[in-house]
């Protein structure tokens, strides 16, 4: 057929709902991280100790089986705040790990091969391409750390009897809330970094020195001056903070829940703005 024929014809097909375009980008990011062995094979083991756990709540209410390997579970290991508290703070640890490994190359690879400017032209704002990019590391750490809680404080609730449930309903609400800020924390700074410094490598040797090297400093500030407050130099002691306050764990070596979470929230909003600044289609060099 000759050129001069050819008669442009629009998209007839379905459209995608305007709401759910910023899922695409997660689906294929979901498809590309999970082709890596290495980070299949650690989502998996972040698994491990939730299982064990429920190992744990499982003999608590198994005569026999506690009958048959001749173990006082309930007097070494109790089901109470503090046990939901460690899972937290264990999950916590592997979710960080899990986040430097994923969130450094989100923005980066992008902002390296100069491909805001196709996404941008798209039907996609800047806070859809933004949200896009955080669903995926929201959805990956959400899948190890409230979630499986959840589904252990459902157990035990379940095992234990509605009273049980009752006097402990504040754990839940810990638990979402004290991994939702700490995974929306690691989220966002892990993005803020990678939209600053385009090799991935470099971004996270970047990530895991603002985590790690203050710790060690808010570590030697308490030191010198008999105190806890310290700690807001350090991102996990912030969040260690606002775990004990709402797990109501006792811990006099620890700054009160509510400065912790204002530490938190200050380091969200920073990232927030810095991710403002630089996710933009274009960018002038002087």
């Amino acid at each position: 057929m000759a050129v001069y024929e050819q008669v442009y014809k629009p998209y007839e097909g379905p459209a995608t709902p305007t709401w759910s375009r910023f899922l695409i980008i997660p689906r294929y990011a979901f498809r590309d991280l999970f082709r890596s062995k290495l980070l299949t094979g650690y989502f998996a083991l972040c698994f491990v100790y939730p299982v064990i756990a429920s190992i744990i709540i499982y003999l608590h209410h198994n005569v026999n089986a506690l009958a048959i390997f001749e173990l006082p579970v309930d007097e070494i290991i109790p089901i109470n705040n503090t046990f939901f508290y460690y899972i937290t703070a264990v999950q916590a640890r592997f979710a960080f790990v899990l986040a430097l490994f994923v969130g450094p190359s989100l923005i980066a690879a992008d902002l390296a091969n100069n491909a805001l400017p196709l996404y941008l032209a798209r039907p996609l704002s800047r806070v859809e391409y933004v949200v896009s990019k955080l669903t995926v590391l929201l959805a990956l750490l959400s899948a190890v750390t409230w979630v499986p809680q959840l589904l252990l404080f459902a157990l035990q609730a379940y095992l234990e009897g509605a009273a049980w449930a009752a006097s402990y309903a504040y754990v839940a609400w810990a638990i979402f809330v004290g991994n939702s800020a700490w995974i929306l924390t690691l989220a966002l700074l892990s993005l803020s970094i990678s939209a600053f410094v385009r090799w991935s490598l470099l971004a996270r040797a970047a990530m895991f020195g603002i985590l790690i090297v203050p710790a060690a400093l808010a570590a030697i500030i308490n030191e010198i001056f008999n105190m806890t407050w310290g700690d807001l130099a350090s991102l996990q002691a912030s969040a260690n903070a606002l775990w004990c306050g709402l797990f109501r764990y006792q811990d006099d070596e620890v700054m009160p829940a509510v400065a912790g979470a204002v530490m938190l929230a200050i380091v969200c909003a920073a990232c927030i703005g810095l991710l403002a600044r630089k996710v933009r289609a274009y960018e002038v060099v002087r």
